[in-house]
C-alpha cells in the first residue's frame, strides 16, 4: 500500500501535482486505487480525486483530462480562487427500489472516506454517563453514491446527534455491485465511543 507515481504537469498553465495511490480501506480491508491531482492558489490547497476498486480506468483518464482550471474554467473568474464554491447541507436522501445485505452482493460497498468527527463526538459524549457505549447507525448505500434511510436511535444530545448524521452522510463510497451492476446495500456504522477516543465502522450487515 502507498504511493504508486507522483509527477508534475500543466494544466490550463497551472502546475499541477499528480499522485497515483493504492490504498487498503480501513472498514473491510478491502485495497482500492485513488488518482489525485493538487494545485495551490494564493489562498487555498486543492485536491481533485478519483477513486476506483481495481486500477486505472479510461473514464477516471477521461474525467482529469477534461479539467480546466483558473481562467480556463467555464464560469471562471480571474483569480483561480474563484474556484472555491459554499458547500451546500445535504438534506435527508429518500430511498425507492431495492437494497441488498452483504451477503447477497457480488462486490460490498467500499467506504473510502469518513469524516474525522471522532474526537468530537467523544467530546460531545463525556458527560452522558457512560464511559464506553456504542451507536449503531443503519443506513442504505445506493448505487449512484447516496446515503440513504438512516435510523439512527435515540440521542439524548442534539449535538452528539448532529455530529453522528453529519459523520455518516457524508461518507465517500464505491457502491456495492451484483454481477457487474451497481446496486444499493444495507449497512450499519458503529460508533464506539469512550472519553477522547472513538473507533468506527460499517459492519456490512
Amino acid at each position: 500500500m502507498g504511493l504508486v507515481n507522483r509527477h508534475e504537469l500543466s494544466i490550463s498553465g497551472m502546475v499541477v501535482t499528480q499522485q497515483e495511490v493504492r490504498r487498503k480501506s480501513r472498514f473491510n480491508g478491502e485495497q482500492y486505487y485513488s488518482k489525485e491531482q493538487c494545485f495551490a492558489t494564493k489562498h487555498q490547497l486543492y485536491v481533485i480525486s478519483a477513486t476506483s476498486r481495481d486500477g486505472d480506468t479510461p473514464e477516471m483518464n477521461d474525467f482529469f483530462s477534461s479539467l480546466k482550471l483558473g481562467d480556463a474554467a467555464v464560469g471562471g473568474s480571474k483569480e483561480a480562487d474563484s474556484l472555491a464554491s459554499e458547500q451546500r447541507p445535504r438534506g435527508p436522501v429518500p430511498f425507492r427500489g431495492d437494497a441488498y445485505d452483504a451477503k447477497e452482493v457480488t462486490r460490498q460497498a467500499l467506504v473510502v472516506w469518513q469524516p474525522p468527527l471522532g474526537i468530537y463526538m467523544s467530546f460531545a459524549a463525556e458527560d452522558l454517563g457512560h464511559p464506553v457505549f456504542e451507536i449503531q447507525v443503519q443506513v442504505i448505500l445506493t448505487a449512484t453514491g447516496e446515503v440513504a434511510d438512516l435510523k439512527i436511535p435515540p440521542i439524548k444530545k442534539p449535538e452528539l446527534l448532529a455530529l453522528v448524521i453529519e459523520m455518516t452522510e457524508k461518507v465517500k463510497f464505491i457502491p456495492a455491485e451484483l454481477n457487474g451492476r451497481p446496486v444499493a446495500q444495507r449497512i450499519t456504522f458503529k460508533y464506539e465511543l469512550q472519553p477522547f477516543d472513538v473507533t468506527a465502522g460499517p459492519t456490512g450487515s
